[in-house]
């Protein structure tokens, strides 16, 4: 069935459930799970709008229809949870967050379309692709659970049997869709760990914990990750395997021959992706750790900090762009992540809980992702500190890393502008070089249009040109384009002609792949010269 049949259903609900299939009179709510925050932004406005929807429910006071996703803030989310008044009817249009992360005590009856988006990996083109599919069957029973959880409820599927028996029976594992980096960067040191020790080597790994035999039993006689990815219950393609270890080499964490570096040593004992790991080493040695601190804790939430400003408060738009200006001067999204961080962490300073929270409000942000930014800095910084990179005692660095200090303006709060992790933490070319070293080969071309000019008295001058006719080129996937999302998006010139990206996503629409930027930052010319690519280091 179509996207359509959740609105016709719905256009009629009142009279369904009036009908003796369920009562939501008696202060019962319906939850309805469709693909993703724009379907249901149309279908709100569908049902607010419809005549014989509001006179069903007689007017608009009995009607409530309530959104539920990840770009909302956490105010309204929370509004899913209050009862509605007598008499008035309450609809709740969720993504699949609702299937298993949150409980509406009050739901009787369950609307499921059946759709999803779910972010998966392809790994021959290095990029995330962003698809709506079918859920799988054990997805369509959890949504099926929703309804009734502590009274009777009822569950209406707008997909046919058929189609049930076409779905997968669950959900695809996440070894199949996720990048695979990480596990072929762990297996390597497994089996490096196990190789020394067997050979009575001392060397102190990760993997102290496990003794020789423990490590060969598990790991077999193959010293590849391809060859031990090959044995999992769900093995990942060779091309995936291929794709993990090619991107290792270019970061510098593995060399021709597959061995760790010194680097991918490194690497190997952090527990995150990477080229996050790399990019916080390079934030160590260049002095602007900070900063990187919070860019790449953002990465890792994975939820946006900047709300949709069509659900935020009015005037939303000119407070978010003065506390961004030194980011929109910057060309980077990197920066704006981090000057939203620091404005949000000086107003908690300054006037507690409440002025961050209210902050945010003013600026369209989400306070749930900067708390979780300052729980991931804190964390990061512990792991920075236990490895050596930094000379503070950890504990009293994860503390500071609660806070913040600025790229681009003045410090401000939390690190020590002594330390030499954060001698250049104002200072937003020192991050975006930390970026480049992470990242590269992540880089787009810029390419402007044919310079135009228009008469002014006395003569003629440049034209403004339009963010438009602004091209951008990935080396390996062609053009590209930059999400509304950015700050960016309506850069008409650039004064360098590179942008280091930390995302990249294939958006279908329309049937149509589009690949679009979110986090890019415009970066000097010597920053990609100095650290893009393979890095020389000579031992003493």
């Amino acid at each position: 069935h179509r996207r359509e049949g959740a609105q016709a259903f719905l256009s009629d609900w009142p009279q369904a459930f009036s009908s003796g299939r369920g009562d939501l009179s008696g202060g019962g709510a319906l939850l309805v799970f469709l693909p993703g925050a724009p379907e249901i932004s149309r279908l709100q406005r569908l049902l607010l709008s419809s005549d014989k929807v509001l006179s069903a429910a007689g007017g608009s006071a009995g009607l409530r229809v309530l959104p539920l996703h990840g770009s909302l803030s956490s105010a309204e989310q929370s509004r899913v949870f209050g009862r509605p008044p007598a008499g008035c009817f309450k609809v709740v249009l969720s993504t699949n967050v609702a299937e298993t992360s949150i409980t509406i005590d009050d739901v009787t009856a369950v609307l499921d379309t059946g759709r999803v988006k779910e972010m998966s990996h392809d790994a021959e083109r290095g990029i995330q692709r962003l698809q709506e599919g079918w859920v799988s069957q054990a997805a369509a029973q959890q949504r099926r659970g929703r309804a009734g959880r502590v009274r009777p409820g009822i569950c209406f599927r707008l997909f046919s049997s058929q189609q049930w028996r076409r779905m997968p029976h669950h959900t695809q594992p996440e070894m199949l869709r996720s990048p695979l980096e990480s596990v072929c960067l762990l297996v390597k040191g497994m089996t490096e760990a196990a190789a020394a020790a067997a050979g009575g080597s001392t060397t102190s790994t990760s993997t102290d914990t496990l003794s020789s035999s423990d490590l060969s039993s598990t790991l077999g006689s193959s010293s590849g990750a391809a060859a031990f990815l090959s044995r999992c219950l769900s093995p990942p393609s060779p091309t995936a395997v291929s794709s993990a270890l090619r991107l290792l080499r270019g970061i510098g964490a593995f060399d021709s021959s597959e061995s760790l570096t010194s680097l991918g040593r490194h690497l190997n004992r952090m527990p995150m992706d990477p080229r996050v790991g790399k990019a916080l080493v390079y934030g160590c040695m260049l002095g602007c750790l900070d900063p990187v601190l919070t860019v790449t804790a953002a990465m890792a939430h994975g939820r946006p900090v900047f709300l949709n400003l069509q659900s935020a408060l009015e005037g939303a738009a000119a407070a978010r762009q003065q506390l961004l200006r030194s980011a929109v001067t910057s060309r980077s999204d990197h920066i704006a992540l981090v000057a939203a961080y620091n404005g949000w962490i000086k107003a908690v300073e300054k006037g507690g809980r409440s002025a961050g929270s209210q902050l945010c409000s003013d600026c369209g942000l989400s306070e749930s992702s900067l708390e979780a930014i300052r729980a991931g800095r804190v964390e990061y910084a512990r792991v920075l500190g236990e490895l050596g990179f930094l000379e503070s005692d950890p504990w009293v660095i994860a503390a500071a890393a609660g806070a913040g200090t600025g790229a681009g303006q003045q410090q401000q709060g939390g690190a020590d502008k002594e330390d030499p992790a954060n001698r250049n933490a104002g200072n937003a070319r020192f991050l975006k070089a930390a970026l480049c070293a992470g990242f590269y080969p992540s880089v787009l071309r810029v390419q402007h249009p044919k310079t135009k000019y228009k008469e002014v008295y006395g003569g003629t001058e440049e034209a403004e040109a339009d963010a438009k006719d602004v091209k951008l080129f990935d080396r390996e996937r062609g053009r590209v384009f930059l999400h509304p999302g950015s700050v960016c998006f309506s850069v008409g010139k650039y004064e360098s002609g590179w942008l280091v990206y930390t995302q990249m996503t294939e958006m279908i629409r329309d049937g149509r792949p589009k690949l679009l930027v979110r986090e890019a930052s415009m970066v000097p010319v010597y920053s990609l010269l100095l650290f893009g690519g393979e890095v020389a280091v000579e031992h003493a």
